[in-house]
């Protein structure tokens, strides 16, 4: 079901009240105008925006662009590209701007990139009936809502359900996997007696469809690095058609594109069988999927990673330890408060150094958040040699740190928020600042109130920004710190930002809704 925001108003739902530009266009349908860009203008004016002036602009998303060109994130980098041909660049910018074109034109594929930032450009929505569909950026349903369940794309591939029927569909909506229980999946147990290491699996030989629910399969998310992982629920046993008794094998399994499995895990809640067959046991958190070519399991006490055939790369030396991001693993030793990086190889990358939270890395940088209590009080931002590249630091313009939730990727389209306050209790927050992934300072946005004490400022994606200017007055910007977007109290975000060129937000009356890269609200569950 789609809205423009006359039909919602029409239907007493109000998701806007904001005089910029692109959303009154959704009120009144009259596209831009002179009026709109006065609006803007005194938007800018209002904020105390400072902007770097528009070559210095062009030459940094220039480079950002072919940054992410190389890394393959063609989605990304278009996003950026096209909001770089809208703006009025110096004439000797151009040519460097035509011939990123070109280079993007040519190798550009929407299928290629799976990143945090874009996969297959679809977005799983529930339309009037409670059913889920995907939606393209202009909030057209382009896969049928008919599903009870529907997970993000991943590899060009998407979970989905009805009931206990699970499958796998591309971005055609086409079924490229059917996800079911198969005789091989099991292993034959006969009073219990050892049948070798691991169990020798021997295939079901009654109705696959009499197996109790405590036998089923259960998918527990998308493909990553080639990998899904399943889950084999509880335990428990039936006879076949020759009478013996066969036993499902209860724990996490990882299986191929084709449904081929790769490895198993056993769980920690079979030891009637597996400790006399001498089988390790693992805890696997159900969140488990490979990035970088590991995943993190445990052992009851430690933690440690495995790779691709289940083999354990590391030793279980951790306490804690994080997915892989952007090839580095943040990890927190036993017996220490330090944390340190891994690289995907399970060697260290990052000597373990300071204390406080785990971070991911992204786009080859990490930011620490702030924490009076770590090693670097107001955070910083290193690289992938543990060289820091930036320190936040009070200064006579008061304290400048990160502040956002959920921030484990900071750092988003090359460019790092942070908000900048008064050292004094209660504090209140003078400006939000944007600097580069080495810490130089891009823009600037001045206090909108007199108190900020609320501001905050979320990573960048799809080349926009949410900035809450007070208690729940979000707005959108742009990696010029325009607001593209002016802050209201009449919604606010659902996540970190956006992906695939849309952003979920919640409504002041509780809907959920999404909303494009123009400001535009393009569907309404």
């Amino acid at each position: 079901m789609r809205f423009h925001l006359a039909a919602m108003a029409a239907a007493a739902l109000t998701v806007f009240v904001c005089s910029c530009g692109t959303v009154g266009d959704l009120v009144d349908g009259s596209g831009g105008s002179s009026a709109s860009a006065a609006a803007e203008k005194a938007v800018a004016k209002k904020t105390g925006t400072l902007q770097e002036p528009l070559g210095a602009y062009a030459d940094r998303m220039t480079q950002t662009i072919q940054y992410y060109i190389d890394k393959g994130y063609f989605v990304e980098a278009k996003f950026l590209l096209d909001d770089l041909k809208k703006a009025n660049v110096p004439s000797d910018k151009k040519s460097a701007v035509d011939q990123l074109d070109a280079k993007l034109a040519s190798a550009f594929a929407a299928d290629k990139e799976d990143s945090r930032y874009n996969s297959a450009l679809l977005t799983p929505a529930k339309d009037s009936n409670g059913k889920y569909g995907y939606i393209d950026q202009s909030g057209a349903f382009v896969i049928e809502a008919k599903y009870e369940k529907a997970g993000e794309f991943s590899e060009g591939l998407a979970l989905v359900s009805n009931g206990d029927k699970y499958q796998y569909i591309d971005a055609a909506g086409k079924t490229a996997l059917v996800v079911e229980v198969r005789p091989e999946m099991f292993f034959f147990d006969p009073a219990k007696k050892t049948v070798g290491a691991r169990g020798s699996l021997i295939p079901y030989e009654g109705d696959l469809a009499a197996l109790p629910p405590s036998l089923r399969l259960q998918p527990l998310g998308g493909f990553h690095n080639g990998l899904a992982h399943w889950k084999l629920n509880q335990y428990g046993s039936v006879k076949d058609a020759k009478g013996n008794y066969v036993r499902g094998r209860q724990g996490a399994m990882y299986v191929d594109k084709s449904g081929k499995e790769a490895f198993f895990l056993y769980s920690n809640d079979i030891s009637d069988v597996t400790e006399a067959n001498g089988m390790s046991i693992y805890h696997v958190e159900d969140n488990a999927d490979f990035h970088d070519g590991a995943v993190v399991v445990g052992n009851g006490s430690s933690m440690f990673y495995i790779d691709k055939s289940g083999h354990p790369i590391t030793e279980p030396d951790f306490r804690i330890a994080r997915a892989f991001s952007d090839g580095m693993a943040c990890v927190n030793y036993n017996n220490s408060d330090l944390w340190g990086y891994l690289a995907p190889t399970g060697k260290v990358a990052i000597k373990p150094f300071y204390n406080g939270n785990s971070v991911d890395f992204s786009d080859d940088v990490c930011v620490l958040l702030y924490d009076p209590k770590a090693t670097f009080k107001e955070g910083c931002v290193f690289d992938k040699d543990g060289k820091i590249l930036y320190e936040f630091k009070d200064n006579s313009a008061g304290n400048q740190h990160l502040d956002f939730y959920d921030a484990f990727s900071a750092c988003g389209d090359l460019m790092i928020p942070t908000v900048r306050e008064t050292g004094a209790y209660p504090h209140s927050v003078t400006s939000i600042e944007i600097l580069d992934k080495a810490g130089k300072p891009i823009l600037s946005l001045a206090e909108l109130k007199e108190n900020w004490q609320y501001a905050k400022v979320l990573p960048f994606s799809n080349g926009r920004a949410f900035v809450n200017v007070g208690v729940s007055n979000w707005g959108v910007i742009d990696t010029r710190g325009q607001f593209i977007v002016q802050p209201s109290m009449a919604w606010e975000p659902v996540g970190n930002g956006y992906r695939n060129g849309l952003a979920t937000i919640k409504t002041s009356g509780g809907r959920r809704a999404y909303m494009d890269r123009d400001g535009k609200v393009v569907f309404v569950e």
